[in-house]
């Protein structure tokens, strides 16, 4: 009984892996990374998106993050307020923090994805 157990099980995992996508081998991060791309490239309405501005204190490309001093962020339709803070922002594609380092002044766009607040956009102020 056991034998036969231990077949069935061995058949499943090859099955398994012959059977999910290239995807299904992705770190968490790399998923929601992917799936956040994936989610600003069909974009949010207008009135969800928040333009402003911050100075960058620290960033990590490795999880996709930076942290900001930012001013306050209110979205048009209301579902995005915070007051000026710091705060470590996730960014939609870790390409948005190329050129960038502590101590530069930027223009961002944030929004709405998958429930978090997301850089979308970063521009550099020079």
């Amino acid at each position: 009984m056991f034998k036969i157990w231990m077949f069935c099980a061995l058949l499943a995992g090859l099955f398994l892996t012959v059977a999910l996508p290239a995807s299904a081998s992705m770190t968490g991060v790399e998923w929601l990374t992917r799936m956040e791309q994936m989610q600003a490239t069909k974009g949010l309405p207008p009135s969800r998106h928040i333009r402003t501005q911050g100075a960058i204190e620290a960033l990590d490309v490795g999880p996709g993050t930076i942290n900001i001093f930012h001013l306050e962020l209110r979205s048009p339709d209301g579902s995005i307020w915070m007051p000026a803070m710091h705060m470590v922002f996730h960014v939609t594609s870790r390409d948005l923090l190329n050129g960038l380092k502590p101590g530069d002044h930027i223009h961002f766009i944030v929004g709405r994805h998958r429930g978090a607040v997301m850089i979308t956009h970063i521009d550099k102020i020079l």
